[in-house]
């Protein structure tokens, strides 16, 4: 499209709908086309991540251990524990850390209610990068899901409560877990500290899995999608955007990336790459090589 046909287009629907209107319609627009939906576990391809780890591990008999840091009130637990049941997959380890102490409550309660006959391992325990000892945790309100080690402008806390902080490394050594299959994060802003706890874990390769959540709340942190880039540089590990048309790989960081814009992020084993469906990366055209030859296409759906 030409400079004079995109003028005149932007003149016309300001025009029409002005300039508040055209902005939202704009950030619409922009949201679908970047795979930015509603982040909802049943349609945002969390499940779709799930089901292919499950899969996988009851094709090859193994015994998956799974770990949900930032469990809430045991949402994403109890439809792992339930999607478990219906694969038939009996030898299964399922390990959730919840610090706040009325969410806690609310999450055994319905593990107890919905998840019976499923061992789960429940943790009154923040994660982080390292094991510093009590930190305090800025609760919103009972069992809401944007409490977190971060205060927050747009969520100011209603209060808070000091919690235990521990390593995944720490932890895992101390349970004697030699491997975890999946790791999710959603710890509002606190997630790239999570993997810097589980450096020696996804060093050594004993991590298949990482999904973890990225939003506006890594500001606070001072942390970025380039973070991760580099951390997966020096564990071998690949890095993509959950969508629900599959994973949308990247072969390297851009600025374009860092939008802020929440949605779930895919860190996994080269060897795991050709077990998802892929989408390719709108922006894959964009990115140039440091001696400025175009980077080469990459494989899946557009």
């Amino acid at each position: 499209m030409s400079l004079v046909i995109k003028k005149i287009t932007i003149r016309l629907l300001w025009g029409i709908l002005g300039r508040q209107r055209l902005v939202r319609f704009a950030r619409m627009l922009t949201r679908a086309a970047r795979l930015d939906g509603a982040n909802e576990m049943g349609e945002n391809g969390e499940m779709l991540v799930v089901e292919t780890a499950l899969r996988h591990a009851a094709a090859t008999g193994a015994t998956p251990v799974i770990v949900d840091c930032g469990a809430n009130v045991g949402h994403y637990v109890i439809s792992v524990g339930q999607r478990t049941a219906a694969l038939g997959l009996k030898a299964i380890t399922l390990h959730a850390f919840e610090p706040a102490s009325a969410t806690l409550a609310t999450l055994r309660k319905n593990l107890a209610a919905q998840l019976p006959a499923m061992p789960v391992v429940v943790n009154q325990c923040a994660l982080s990068d390292a094991a510093t000892g009590p930190r305090t945790l800025h609760i919103v309100h009972d069992n809401a899901g944007v409490n977190s080690l971060l205060p927050g402008d747009f969520s100011p806390s209603a209060y808070t409560e000091t919690v235990p902080v521990s390593t995944l490394d720490e932890y895992c050594a101390a349970a004697g877990i030699a491997a975890v299959l999946l790791l999710k994060i959603d710890t509002e802003g606190n997630d790239h500290n999570v993997l810097l706890g589980a450096r020696g874990l996804l060093q050594r390769g004993q991590i298949e899995l990482v999904q973890f959540e990225y939003n506006y709340r890594w500001i606070y942190a001072r942390k970025y999608l380039r973070d991760v880039f580099e951390l997966a540089a020096t564990t071998g590990m690949k890095l993509g955007k959950v969508t629900p048309r599959g994973i949308e790989f990247y072969p390297e960081w851009h600025p374009e990336l860092e939008t802020f814009v929440e949605g779930n992020y895919l860190l996994c084993r080269p060897d795991w790459v050709q077990r998802f469906p892929t989408v390719v990366w709108w922006g894959q055209g964009i990115l140039k090589s440091r001696n400025g030859v175009p980077a080469p296409a990459a494989a899946g759906k557009p």
